[in-house]
């Protein structure tokens, strides 16, 4: 799949005609715009839940991160990781499920992600993106870190 890579961002803007919108861009790339509309014989303005809309767009790439995570996890659970993996690195990709998913929910309620203490010691998996397979990382005295990768083996 592609598309434009995260993070995206929203931001106040301006539509063609001056109202006051939201856009949304990634990278320092356009990817969209909320429309202005008009009710009846009104002026044009942007939606009611346009900034929260303008959030949940922008939280796109994350919410990707955290449903490949997820769907990683049921994929290693249905048919089971290696047999040399341990119940307890199988509860590692859980974990980073749940990092994931709080991660993202957070941009999208418009929130800081400001827990990531909790998150400390969540091993670093990579994601296989082509074939969602997880592969757990294990770095010697080294604190566990979060990260995916683009579709590349380790």
């Amino acid at each position: 799949m592609t598309h434009t890579p995260g993070p995206w961002e929203y931001f106040n803007a301006k539509d063609q005609d001056g109202v006051e919108t939201f856009s949304i861009r990634g990278n320092a790339e356009f990817i969209c715009m909320i429309d202005t509309v008009a009710i009846g014989d009104g002026p044009f303005q942007a939606p009611p839940n346009a900034e929260a809309n303008a959030r949940l767009i922008a939280a796109t790439p994350e919410l990707l991160e955290a449903c490949q995570a997820q769907e990683a996890w049921f994929k290693s659970e249905r048919e089971g990781l290696p047999k040399s993996t341990t119940f307890h690195e199988r509860m590692d990709l859980c974990s980073y499920c749940e990092y994931m998913t709080a991660k993202a929910l957070a941009k999208v309620a418009g929130k800081p992600f400001d827990k990531k203490e909790e998150w400390e010691g969540v091993p670093q998996i990579l994601i296989d993106l082509q074939t969602l397979t997880p592969h757990l990382v294990r770095e010697q005295g080294q604190p566990a870190a979060i990260a995916k990768a683009e579709g590349t083996e380790e």
